[in-house]
């Protein structure tokens, strides 16, 4: 399989074009005021109870386009470790579409979340690479990922990129720069490197976890991740958190990665809005929770609800018509969430009033 050219940066340049730069940097200083120190425990790595080895996890919901050739694929990238199959729901199997190998086990409670931790229980090897059933292995990435942890210590989690392969004629509804909305990830450098911020935090469907280390912070927060045809997430993203507070690193390993092929029918205006709604309601969580370092309040989503209604105004004089869709649907988000805190908020002082 060949290697795809890289179809976004972390560094998103495209989001300074749509929003400009005033407003970008603007937002950025917005954000940086919301920061607060993130506690650090620096704990031990745990050390490993299990061989050495890569255990490949592929959870689904019954997806049956697919899986055949993502777990094919596993077989085949993950020389001397194991593929497992996490089947998350409650009545049939996948034997008929596995090749001869691969292992399955079932998770009847539904959510990636559950069957990601079960997955987690039932594998053998200390390194556990998750891959989408909709995903395709690329060339020895799983042995790209074991050697990343064998020289790094310290890392919990190291993550590789995610080409998303666009239909011809690419749809109208793929903002450059925003293929992350069809889970694509990939990144700017060659080099392993380890990351600190959210946004380059590793996700989806080329995300690797030591075992121990995941024990050890009690697995996947299980009140996180996607159950169903639903759009929240964001398990990923809390696990990366919880592993930093204990000092320890995440990284990218940009020589393992997977193609991501995404079923056609999802290149929708309609998942555009919900994906980008379940990426703003996810934050708000992950700083409620006390994840994220920083303190998304009321007025602070008032004020992004504001300043995408500034940009918004902005582009309908300059901007195209997709781009205005996309800053709509930004603004909405934050304007539903921001109403909701706010009605919270409100009923929580009468309560204590009365």
């Amino acid at each position: 399989m060949e290697k795809k050219k890289t179809n976004i940066s972390l560094l998103a340049a495209a989001k300074v074009r749509q929003s400009g730069l005033f407003l970008s940097v603007k937002r950025g200083v917005q954000e940086l005021g919301q920061l607060r120190p993130v506690k650090k425990e620096v704990s031990p790595m745990p050390k490993a109870q299990r061989p050495l080895t890569v255990s490949v996890i592929i959870c689904t919901s019954g997806r049956w386009k697919g899986l055949r050739d993502a777990a094919a694929s596993a077989l085949k990238e993950n020389s001397g470790g194991e593929v497992l199959v996490v089947w998350n729901r409650p009545d049939g199997d996948p034997e008929a579409l596995l090749p001869s190998g691969v292992r399955w086990v079932r998770e009847s409670k539904p959510g990636l979340s559950f069957a990601r931790n079960r997955g987690a229980a039932c594998a053998k090897g200390e390194f556990l690479l998750y891959m989408d059933d909709d995903a395709v292995a690329g060339t020895d990435f799983a042995s790209q990922i074991k050697d990343a942890f064998l020289r790094r210590p310290k890392a919990a989690v190291i993550g590789g990129q995610i080409y998303l392969p666009l239909p011809s004629p690419v749809p109208e509804v793929v903002l450059p720069g925003h293929e992350g909305l069809w889970s694509a990830y990939t990144v700017p450098f060659r080099q392993y490197r380890t990351v600190h911020e959210q946004y380059a935090f590793p996700y989806g469907a080329c995300f690797a976890v030591r075992s121990s280390a995941l024990h050890a912070v009690g697995g996947f927060p299980e009140n996180y991740g996607r159950v169903g045809t639903g759009f929240e997430g964001g398990e990923e993203t809390a696990l990366c958190f919880l592993m930093r507070q204990r000092g320890w690193e995440i990284g990218v390993q940009p020589s393992a990665w997977v193609e991501h092929r995404v079923d056609p029918r999802r290149f929708t205006r309609e998942h555009v809005k919900n994906t980008l709604r379940a990426g703003i309601f996810t934050t708000f969580r992950l700083c409620r929770d006390g994840y994220a370092p920083w303190n998304w309040d009321s007025a602070y989503l008032k004020k992004r609800m504001l300043l995408a209604a500034q940009e918004l105004s902005r582009l309908r004089r300059k901007g195209t018509e997709m781009e205005c869709f996309y800053k709509k649907c930004e603004r909405d988000a934050f304007a539903e969430l921001w109403l909701a805190v706010s009605n919270k908020n409100t009923a929580a002082e009468g309560s204590a009033l009365c």
